[in-house]
């Protein structure tokens, strides 16, 4: 009798954990699925966006990724531009101004982080 009542509990067990497994398995596929589908939609808003982004490691890092808006204002292709940072590249005609962060929360032109880059002047 105590052999068949450690034998059907040593069964309960194993269902109750193939069932909680089963259970983690889908809601880790599900986060996995979500997490897919966040990284496209960010992927696609950088790589389509006609504005000009770049990744970089650090403010003066390696250009880790730009997008095609990127590549456009400075005129240099992604390959190019890829593994550089932008003192190798010469991008800024004040490399102090790179460091600088912009202001946060400003709206309007007065306060306004101006940038020269290249021969342009742009205000962010």
């Amino acid at each position: 009798m105590a052999v068949a009542a450690s034998f059907l509990c040593s069964a309960l067990r194993v269902i109750l954990t193939n069932r909680k497994q089963q259970r983690v398995s889908r809601e880790l596929h599900s986060t996995e699925l979500a997490l897919r589908r966040s990284e496209h939609i960010l992927a696609s808003a950088f790589r389509w966006s006609p504005d000009s982004f770049s990744i970089n490691v650090s403010p003066n890092g390696p250009y880790l990724d730009v997008n095609e808006g990127f590549t456009r204002l400075i005129g240099y292709s992604r390959e190019e531009t890829l593994g550089k940072t932008p003192s190798q590249m010469n991008l800024w005609t004040d490399p102090s101004e790179r460091t600088a962060a912009p202001p946060v929360g400003r709206n309007s032109k007065k306060g306004a982080w101006r940038l020269v880059f290249g021969v342009e002047e742009f205000y962010a």
